[in-house]
């Protein structure tokens, strides 16, 4: 009689973890959806507001930050992100971007903004510099901005990699932050020009 209690135990025990497995599968199928639903929507939100991810702001295949910037800085409340430039910042450009074959005139959507509250002088200037050239100035406004510069192919090169030097006419002293800032940028997009 034992014998058979301990068997009949046995079998409902087995039972209840054969089926606790398998809710726990598809808790982890749950679980899983919900991750790529939350991700769906930060993608969305974050080009909805130009708020890029830290993955855009440390380089990506495309891009890749040189000289005169300081490290990344975020916002845990919102989610946002920003990267700092000093009076003058290179991003290095893969010519070629997306692994195409050929060179493209390109765009490059540049997102920021300017501590205007901070800047002693009120005249101020963003220059966008490729590969020594100046290609456009700047005046930007008071207000987060997006601004994109055209890059002509010309200025290409053979290489697969450009400098793309953004330099500012004046910086900013914050009271308790050593660093000049120039301006802070929340991304950038290198894309080629599409077809007219």
């Amino acid at each position: 009689m034992a014998r058979n209690r301990r068997l009949e135990l046995a079998t409902i025990m087995a039972s209840l973890i054969a089926a606790a497995s398998s809710c726990g599968g598809r808790r982890d199928q749950d679980a899983q959806l919900d991750e790529d639903r939350r991700n769906e929507w930060l993608r969305a939100e974050t080009d909805a507001k130009k708020l890029y991810v830290q993955a855009v702001l440390n380089g990506t295949t495309d891009i890749q930050y040189y000289d005169g910037w300081w490290n990344l800085e975020r916002d845990p409340r919102t989610g946002g992100a920003w990267r700092w430039m000093e009076k003058r910042g290179v991003l290095r450009l893969r010519t070629k971007p997306g692994g195409a074959t050929e060179t493209h005139d390109m765009e490059m959507h540049v997102f920021g903004w300017v501590p205007y509250e901070h800047l002693a002088e009120r005249q101020y200037g963003i220059d966008f510099i490729v590969n020594g050239h100046i290609v456009e100035h700047f005046t930007p406004p008071a207000t987060a901005f997006e601004h994109v510069v055209v890059v002509p192919r010309s200025l290409l090169g053979g290489g697969d990699w450009i400098d793309f030097t953004i330099a500012v006419t004046s910086v900013a002293r914050v009271a308790g932050d050593g660093r000049d800032l120039g301006f802070a940028t929340t991304g950038f997009q290198w894309k080629p020009v599409p077809p007219s």
